[in-house]
């Protein structure tokens, strides 16, 4: 395999080496050999001789640029036959976990949602079951009187304590709303 070699480092390295330095000496043939033959389990002959030659021609040290090659070649197929194959229990712990994820999630929005549906039904002054306690027409009536009425005299209705406790929320959005449009125009 080496003497394959032997040809293409002559090429290269004519002239830009000292005599005789252009291949591979006796002693350094023999300190590479062994991990010639390991490389030669993994590739084809032909891949190894294009890898212990391609851009040899300034290599001060030949032997040890052959042993860098061969060994990089080497780790890299030992780390690609102890990569450990998944067979699918890896793929469905993953999609477990999302399912669990997606549950708690689903189950945390339930409780926000129930949560404000209980504190708009407070203020709306609603029962249990959502329906509202007082009808339109006493809404009206209560709304009329506070606003004539002065306000330590006469609490405010549910409509009102019900818009005062949106109104927040509302003011929130619509800020966000016209930065969005601003935004949107400005671009």
């Amino acid at each position: 395999m080496l003497a394959d070699c032997a040809p293409w480092w002559r090429m290269q390295r004519a002239g830009r080496v000292p005599a005789g330095q252009e291949t591979l000496g006796e002693a350094a043939a023999r300190s590479v050999e062994h991990l010639v033959v390991l490389l030669l389990r993994y590739m084809p002959p032909g891949e190894a001789v294009e890898l212990l030659t391609d851009q040899m021609a300034s290599a001060r040290d030949l032997a040890g640029v052959v042993r860098y090659r061969v060994g990089r070649v080497l780790r890299a197929m030992r780390r690609r036959r102890n990569l450990a194959l998944d067979d699918g229990t890896g793929y469905q712990a993953m999609q477990d976990r999302l399912a669990a994820a997606r549950a708690q999630a689903a189950q945390a929005r339930s409780e926000a949602l129930a949560a404000a549906r209980a504190a708009v039904n407070a203020v709306r002054g609603a029962d249990a079951g959502g329906r509202a306690r007082w009808s339109r027409a006493d809404e009206a009536a209560a709304a009329v009187k506070w606003a004539t009425e002065p306000a330590d005299v006469v609490p405010p209705p549910p409509v009102v304590l019900q818009t005062r406790a949106l109104g927040d929320v509302s003011w929130a959005r619509a800020v966000v709303r016209a930065r969005a449009e601003r935004a949107r125009l400005a671009s």
